[in-house]
């Protein structure tokens, strides 16, 4: 069997190839940003060169991968609600229980499993008090840390944009029953585009997207990148998406232009800035779709399975940047050249992240795409009970009643 039949993604439904794509492209700036950024912290910025700098300073913009995965969930989790609704399904909504069920069984279980991880990593090591401990692993696990602390959670900063993702979660059934309640496609079109455009104007407006504003890192802040998710599933449905079209060559450039230009927004932050930087991840998306070559590169196996362990990688990438710089910052003095020594860092983190994060998506993550798990999980417990195998062992027939 090849390897790459391990890692492929469990879907319940049909299987969207160009979202693994753009999974992928979401999830490796980030990556990279965290490896430079736990590097840059730790080094003479007097030794570097201006070509350094600027390079530094580009890559550093890798964090505005976390906005293209918030379109990708505006796409996913309305997608299904979407077809109920134009097909006129008697429940629109559908078993909103079971959907909130999945969500909980699928994505808490790895969750808690690194939040655990990181819990005792901090107590280990004593890097802060048992008190500390407790607070972000409880705020965390609930995805309440920024509406608590008004700050990341420090046992694993990233996840401020999953307590954003949840907050979404909680509002797709009814966003996309609203939207797609329109009969007309082109006025859906126009309902969503003028939504994005005000919630930016109101974002600025009101100063939320300033990065000392706690309601930054809330759905407020962030609402417009899931509307336009809610906005390609539009098109989607319409058939609108479809690759090796005429214009494909113009996506092509377009979508290749889109990934270079989404990771040079540092921080994005005013209304023109925040509207534009919306318009490249539109882009982007569209292209993923509608391209040739670039829609053939987002669907070759090995970057699907990349983007298909995007969440194990987004979960632990960070801890095992500060962990490898941990263990560099030991050799330092031992290292004289500076390029060796970031040459021994990049070996190290990307060595762990290539063995970890497979392991952990293998083990964890993988079992719970499955939405049967749960109760696979406790028929399994069930049988190994000494009482119903006493009892199953009473029941069976002896065997000359066979």
């Amino acid at each position: 069997m090849r390897l790459i039949k391990y890692f492929e993604r469990k879907a319940k439904g049909k299987l969207v190839g160009e979202l693994e794509g753009l999974r992928f492209l979401a999830i490796v700036p980030v990556v990279i940003q965290h490896y430079i950024e736990r590097w840059h912290r730790n080094v003479d910025p007097s030794t570097l060169t201006e070509f350094q700098r600027i390079m530094i300073d580009y890559f550093l913009g890798g964090s505005s991968g976390v906005y293209l995965f918030y379109i990708i969930s505006g796409f996913i989790l309305t997608l299904p609600f979407a077809v109920r609704v134009t097909e006129n399904k008697p429940k629109p909504l559908g078993n909103l229980k079971q959907y909130f069920v999945r969500r909980l069984t699928r994505l808490e279980p790895p969750y808690i499993a690194v939040m655990l991880i990181m819990a005792y990593a901090a107590y280990f090591f004593g890097k802060m008090e048992t008190r500390e401990i407790l607070g972000y692993f409880f705020t965390g696990i609930t995805y309440s840390t920024n509406l608590v602390y008004h700050h990341f959670n420090q046992l694993n900063p990233v996840i401020w944009s999953l307590e954003v993702e949840i907050q979404f979660y909680i509002l797709a059934p009814f966003l996309a029953w609203a939207v797609f309640k329109i009969k007309s496609f082109q006025n859906r079109n126009i309902a969503l585009v003028s939504a994005i455009v005000l919630a930016i104007v109101l974002q600025d407006i009101t100063d939320i997207t300033n990065g000392e504003n706690f309601l930054r890192y809330t759905i407020l802040g962030q609402v417009q990148y899931f509307l336009v998710g809610i906005m390609m599933v539009n098109l989607y449905l319409r058939k609108k998406l479809v690759p090796d079209g005429p214009d494909k060559q113009f996506w092509n450039v377009a979508a290749t232009a889109a990934v270079f230009t989404m990771i040079g927004f540092y921080w994005v932050y005013g209304l023109i800035k925040t509207l534009v930087f919306t318009a490249v991840l539109t882009i982007l998306f569209v292209g993923a779709f509608r391209s040739s070559w670039f829609n053939r590169f987002m669907k070759w196996p090995w970057i699907m399975a990349i983007g298909g362990m995007c969440y194990s990688i987004y979960l632990l990438h960070l801890a095992i940047a500060q962990a490898s710089m941990e263990v560099m910052l030991r050799l330092k003095d031992n290292i004289k050249n500076d390029y060796l020594w970031f040459a021994g860092y990049t070996i190290l983190f990307f060595g762990l992240l290539i063995v970890i994060v497979p392991i952990f998506y293998l083990l964890i993550e993988k079992p719970c795409m499955d939405h049967s798990w749960p109760y696979k999980l406790a028929a399994f417990f069930k049988s190994k009970m000494p009482w119903t195998t006493s009892v199953q062992k009473r029941d069976l027939p002896a065997s000359k009643d066979i």
